[in-house]
């Protein structure tokens, strides 16, 4: 029922918060040792992103597909044996 999309907005909301972070983290780290003294300052703003947010709402997304096919395969499923 309706309670499998709940528990996929919610493992892909806590999985989303903490690869979002780390992984985050991890590439604003990777593109800050990409600054020096010749680059614009929308060049630097842009490498001190920190993508957190993005990589968040695409755990949810990403969740939610997958249980919408899943619950899609499952029906289609039930329909042949049934």
């Amino acid at each position: 029922g309706k309670e499998i999309y709940a528990y996929a907005l919610s493992i892909g909301n806590f999985v989303g918060i903490w690869i979002g972070e780390f992984l985050g983290r991890w590439m604003k780290t990777k593109n800050m040792m990409k600054i020096h003294e010749g680059l614009s300052a929308e060049e630097i703003y842009r490498l001190q992103h920190h993508p957190g947010f993005e990589i968040w709402i695409g755990c949810i997304l990403l969740a939610l597909i997958v249980t919408f096919y899943w619950s899609y395969k499952q029906k289609k499923i039930m329909k042949k044996v049934g």
